[in-house]
């Protein structure tokens, strides 16, 4: 089995950049470049409603199966976080999906071990979110379903289906699918943001996030399951994860520190860590550091003065499966359209279920009514509505000057697209939650 997880920083730029490297051949041909079989992509930034069918079923041509895929969209803020997970037909969930699944953990627990005053947060004002914000207009996604293959259910269903739940349970951070031979985790941890201005209260919901995260684990591992949980978690492990120009004091709190030390702790491996032991940011080169973000206003890729925040997590079990546990690695991929780099993780030992001629489980893309209906796909349908409203303007069918007259004449066809800025976008103002960019802002004192 061999997985990408990857921090987009908007998907649909990144399906873009894709079509430009690929002769259009999209995400399915990128994904297909690196003989992928499980794309785990945060900070997907994307709306239901833009959810179109090329991103939801990429497919490389018409003769290849198109891939399926599952989402997890931010409930609290358009456009905000998310996840998404795909799937070649062999590795597709035995089980719905699970969005925003995790337990829920009071982020109050760790204001104090955060070191930092906790604000109850104010819902006028986005700077100070709520840790326990009522569910948004037109309901929650409801309480999550068991993982399958005897996975206890993701999340009990509460007696009060409008009750509060943690911030984290709105904003698109998790998302659960089983695979058979494992359940797999798909993660965006909250970013801690600025903790002079909302008084730690962001830090305390990703302390609760990863606890929550751990939480879920350790349910699995006790219904003897294997787990494999990556994603960004916006926190690095060690200081040796952080590039010595950039400097570990003062980046994270106690708490988050001590979060991460407690999900990644036995039976649950650091893939990367584990296949690279002894590296140091400190001693390594340059490029063999296991950096995953740079700031890149200030050209620090090109540096290699980075932090390793994204991580591959797999249970001890699974690992030992993946011949005799000497052949998993785990590689940065060397990818370049984000301001995240992304992980190539192989566990060559690992397979997929029988095949069974099952269909897709409901919350798949591949069995969405949006994708398949009557007399052909959406995109055909607007396109032939289209079509004919141009014909009975005199625009095409013959029309002059029309776009088929153009094409029939030799002229020249649509602009190409410009090419993608690889920059990351300065953080957004007054939402309560930075970028990345915070890590490399300079220490105050």
């Amino acid at each position: 089995m061999r997985l990408l997880c990857w921090n987009t920083n908007g998907i649909a730029a990144t399906a873009r950049a894709a079509a430009l490297a690929h002769d259009k051949g999209g995400l399915a041909a990128f994904f297909a470049s690196l003989h992928l079989d499980l794309v785990c992509l945060q900070e997907t930034k994307l709306t239901p409603a833009k959810l179109t069918e090329e991103l939801a079923r990429p497919r490389a041509s018409p003769t290849v199966p198109p891939w399926d895929s599952a989402w997890a969209f931010s409930q609290a803020r358009q456009g905000y976080s998310g996840v998404a997970t795909y799937a070649v037909p062999a590795w597709t969930p035995l089980a719905p999906p699970v969005p925003d699944g995790l337990p829920d953990v009071d982020p109050a627990r760790f204001a104090v071990a955060a070191r930092v005053p906790l604000v109850s947060g104010d819902s006028d004002a986005p700077d100070e979110p709520a840790l326990w914000p009522s569910p948004p207009r037109g309901g929650g996604t409801g309480p999550g379903v068991g993982a399958g293959g005897g996975a206890p259910a993701a999340l009990a269903a509460p007696d009060d289906e409008h009750r509060p739940r943690p911030a984290y349970a709105y904003e698109g951070r998790s998302l659960e699918t089983d695979h058979g031979a494992f359940v797999l985790l798909n993660l965006y941890a909250p970013n801690a943001g600025d903790r002079e201005r909302d008084g730690g209260a962001r830090a305390a919901l990703k302390t609760a996030f990863l606890t929550a995260v751990r939480g879920r684990v350790d349910a699995l591992l006790a219904a003897g399951r294997q787990v494999i949980v990556v994603g960004d978690f916006n926190v690095a492990a060690t200081p040796d994860d952080v590039a010595t120009s950039i400097g570990w004091d003062g980046l994270w709190s106690v708490a988050e520190a001590d979060a991460l030390a407690y999900l990644t702790a036995p039976p649950m491996v650091d893939a990367w860590r584990a296949t690279h032991p002894g590296v140091s940011s400190a001693t390594a080169p340059r490029g063999e550091r296991g950096f995953t973000v740079w700031d890149e206003r200030t050209g620090a890729r090109a540096r290699d003065a980075g932090l390793r925040i994204d991580f591959c997590l797999v249970s001890e079990g699974l690992m030992a499966g993946a011949d005799g546990g000497g052949g998993m690695t785990c590689e940065v991929g060397g990818l370049a359209w984000s301001d995240h780099d992304g992980l190539v993780l192989d566990l060559p030992g690992v397979g997929p279920p029988p095949p069974t001629g099952r269909p897709a489980p409901p919350g798949m893309q591949s069995v969405d009514p949006r994708w398949k209906p009557a007399g052909g796909s959406v995109k055909a349908l607007f396109s032939k509505a289209a079509a004919q409203k141009r014909a009975a303007a005199g625009e095409e069918g013959g029309g002059e000057g029309g776009p088929q007259a153009k094409k029939a004449a030799g002229g020249p066809g649509p602009p190409p697209l410009p090419p993608l800025p690889l920059k990351a976008p300065s953080p957004a103002k007054g939402k309560g939650q930075p970028g990345i960019a915070t890590f490399f802002a300079p220490k105050q004192t």
